[in-house]
């Protein structure tokens, strides 16, 4: 019996080298100690930190199945393309979209849809086709179109840009050209005012001897236009003989038509005027004076006011907006969120357009609210009072002046892109890079594209819900365009610093 207690004790201690030596975990859970392999001990929890890291915050992390769920935007199944952040889908499809805001668009035959929303995790947001309508300028009679400064003009749809013509003037335009009929219209440095046919690109007739960097205005049968002398005239469109003059003493730095009976001029010496323009049974034009009032606020800005509402919103240089009224020319409010009084170069926009002269963003208006660029910072204010809906910090300078299309605002920066942003909330839709150099000229829009035209003279157009580039045109490279393009009907027409103009079909 000993015997057999010895064998077993054996086998036994035999047993336990070998799970002690090969089998080391076993070892340790018999013994209740730490494994035996060098490894760090076993987490105590359910989740390892990795795990941790995948999960959401505020969610349990005892689980892999607690982290967030991505959000997506379920697109209609109707027959016209989608845009979520400006990329295009097609329609039906399942989108997955990031946290924070997200835009959603369509398009279709003039009638669109804009949504600005806050996308969170989890979320599945169900975006409709509403069918909204635009509501475009119906000609290019003004700077940026019409008095409301959109840019967004009723036209033709256009493909690509067939040209038409070419013509060299040899002179340096400053200002954007605009459209009456068949003729197109302008003011260079060398003359107030220049007609040029844009069917066949023939000159019709010059007036002046000194010009403007400041777009004339038209209506229907008279042009009026202001000299770097302070000498206004209005001029018959079908001929350009000069049917009234007056002096202001200060050049232009913007002119606005109010009705067909005055216009609006802001001069160098911020002062603003309100010019009669009704014609007597002569047939003369007065030229009268109706009010004038000094607004020093406006600095040296060269800001096209936004005419709308019986107001007249500029952009100043101390006080953000302001609103002035077009009957008695009084100031009825300034912006709610004007920049607090610090150095006037950061309050304002002021991209430099040469050795002399700085460029001022216009702003444009649309369904009562006001959009500018000023202080680092794209604004919404309410027209009736100029009460703040919104503001958006921008990431670069903004260099031309904002137009306004199918619930967005496109603008031009410093740093050659072109950016899109939603009207409602400020929301960035798209930035598209362009050009090496600022960009001046203002987006003009038509149908759904945006046509664009750079520091190096090239034109462009993009979609107006992607920005992706449609068709170039090079036909005016080797000067900056810094003069608004300018859409009819009738036709397109660009005109580069040098003089040289380009109409397109």
């Amino acid at each position: 019996m000993k015997r057999i207690v010895v064998v077993l004790a054996l086998l036994l201690a035999g047993l336990a080298a070998y799970i002690y030596f090969f089998e080391p975990d076993t070892w340790a859970r018999l013994v209740g100690g730490a494994p035996m392999t060098g490894e760090p001990p076993a987490p105590t929890t359910d989740a390892s930190p990795a795990k941790e890291r995948d999960t959401a915050p505020g969610a349990s992390p005892t689980s892999a199945s607690s982290a967030s769920p991505p959000a997506s935007i379920a697109l209609p199944q109707d027959g016209q393309a989608w845009y979520v952040n400006g990329a295009a889908h097609e329609p039906g499809a399942l989108v997955e979209a990031p946290q924070g805001e997200a835009v959603v668009a369509a398009y279709r035959d003039g009638l669109y849809t804009l949504e600005s929303i806050q996308v969170e995790s989890g979320q599945t947001y169900q975006p409709e086709w509403r069918g909204l309508r635009a509501a475009p300028t119906a000609g290019w009679d003004s700077f940026q179109g019409g008095g409301a400064r959109t840019g967004f003009t009723a036209s033709r749809d256009r493909a690509d840009l067939q040209r038409r013509w070419t013509i060299d003037l040899g002179d340096r335009v400053r200002s954007s050209p605009i459209i009456k009929g068949q003729a197109v219209f302008f003011s260079s440095e060398n003359h107030l005012l220049v007609a040029v046919d844009l069917r066949s690109g023939t000159v019709l007739w010059r007036q002046g001897e000194i010009g403007s960097t400041a777009s004339p205005v038209t209506t229907d049968q008279f042009i009026f236009a202001g000299g770097d002398t302070g000498e206004f005239g209005g001029y018959r469109i079908k001929d350009g003989k000069r049917r009234g003059f007056t002096s202001l003493g200060s050049y232009p730095a913007s002119m606005a038509l109010i009705a067909d009976d005055a216009f609006l001029v802001i001069t160098g010496d911020a002062t603003a005027y309100s010019i009669k323009t009704k014609r007597s049974f002569s047939g003369r034009l007065p030229l009268r004076v109706n009010w004038e009032t000094s607004l020093p606020q406006l600095g040296a800005t060269t800001a096209t006011p936004a005419i709308a509402d019986g107001k007249a919103f500029l952009q100043t240089e101390s006080a953000g907006l302001l609103a002035l009224s077009l009957e008695t020319g009084r100031v009825l409010w300034p912006a709610a969120e004007a920049p607090a009084a610090r150095d006037t170069q950061a309050q304002m926009t002021l991209s430099l357009t040469d050795d002399r002269s700085f460029l001022t963003p216009t702003p444009a208006f649309g369904d009562g609210v006001v959009y500018a660029a000023y202080d680092g910072a794209l604004h919404a204010a309410r027209a009736e009072d100029g009460a703040a809906i919104w503001r958006r910090p921008l990431d670069r300078s903004p260099s031309s002046s904002i137009s306004l299309a199918y619930g967005a605002l496109f603008l031009g920066d410093a740093d050659g892109y072109i950016s899109a942003y939603a009207a409602a909330s400020g929301a960035p839709i798209f930035t598209t890079k362009i050009s090496d150099k600022p960009i001046f000229a203002s987006p003009a829009i038509f149908n759904d594209k945006l046509l664009i035209a750079t520091g190096e003279g090239r034109l462009m157009l993009l979609s107006c819900f992607s920005g992706d580039k449609l068709a170039e045109d090079g036909s005016l490279a080797g000067a900056s365009i810094d003069g608004s393009p300018a859409v009819s009907e009738a036709g397109i027409v660009a005109i580069n610093r040098a003089g040289k103009i380009a109409a397109y079909e």
